[in-house]
């Protein structure tokens, strides 16, 4: 019998008010916890896919330039600094950035490709052994320098990133000229 009274005296007592407002209360407090989560979550993964496409970017840009340019037999540059022609050999292949913000790859003969989008930048230097800005013809060493924006069209961010190469062939006739002089 006393089974019975246990189970009758729990059937009397319910939630009062106040622990049904307390459960709310923790129930939001969860809920916001997890919301909060969540949406850590999406940025995290906004930002991870934002610096694959500037990560691929840039790798793309430099692998192009680095290449073209230690295989140059000469390099010049327009008045604005914004234009790259190089010289190797029969081909000519030209840097250029356009107005749609995109660098274009331009080798004789062939059509213009896109290397990049979403470019705001491109300056090209000529340096000297010391790092001093110089005219191309006397230059060892190509400065780059790029800007360009990542994200989309609400949340952008511009980044800089520049890069030297050296122009092999312009080392290499300054090594022989020491080495022949006795230097």
């Amino acid at each position: 019998m006393r089974s019975g009274r246990a189970i009758n005296i729990a059937l009397h007592y319910g939630l009062t008010l106040v622990e049904l407002l307390i459960g709310l209360t923790l129930g939001i407090i969860l809920i916001w916890g997890g919301i909060q989560i969540f949406v850590a979550g999406q940025h995290a993964y906004r930002e991870s896919q934002r610096f694959s496409v500037l990560q691929g970017h840039v790798s793309f840009v430099t692998d192009s330039v680095l290449n073209d340019v230690r295989g140059a037999s000469a390099v010049a540059l327009n008045a604005s600094f914004d234009t790259l022609t190089i010289n190797q050999g029969a081909a000519v292949i030209t840097y250029q950035l356009t107005n749609d913000a995109e660098l274009h790859r331009t080798v004789t003969g062939e059509a213009a490709a896109v290397i990049a989008d979403n470019i705001q930048t491109v300056l090209f230097s000529c340096l000297d052994a010391e790092s001093v800005v110089v005219a191309c013809g006397n230059a060892v060493t190509l400065l780059t320098q790029v800007q360009l924006s990542t994200g989309a069209a609400d949340y952008s961010q511009q980044h800089q990133f520049s890069f030297r190469v050296a122009l092999r062939n312009a080392v290499m006739t300054q090594k022989f000229v020491a080495a022949a002089s006795g230097g």
